[in-house]
């Protein structure tokens, strides 16, 4: 297994933008009120989230990074490979990192 971690800063203008469009969004919805109150809730946190996190680059000149993290698994044979893979999806799905395979 190998595992590379890369970092990319994000341009604050557009992260502004895109926090002020979906802050806007997220309170329309929670202004109709259509949803059950699960989606309300995570509506609500997210809301919240995308607010602090404007703030804290408005006010506080606070940075954004994405953080990307490649893991490569090596195998003998095919079983093992998926039996691999599958394996580190659980994880990391477990603890709630989005993940993408790419075969080559």
């Amino acid at each position: 297994m190998n595992i590379s971690i890369f970092y990319e800063k994000q341009d604050p203008y557009k992260v502004i933008r895109n926090l002020t469009y979906h802050i806007a969004n997220v309170g329309v919805d929670l202004k109709e009120g259509n949803q059950n109150k699960q989606d309300i809730d995570i509506a609500t946190f997210t809301y919240n989230d995308a607010k602090y996190i404007r703030k804290e680059i408005q006010v506080n000149n606070e940075d954004l990074y994405y953080l990307y993290i490649y893991i490569n698994l090596f195998s003998e044979n095919i079983q093992e490979q998926e039996y691999l893979i599958n394996k580190v999806e659980g994880i990391l799905e477990s603890m709630r990192i989005k993940n993408k395979k790419s075969k080559f």
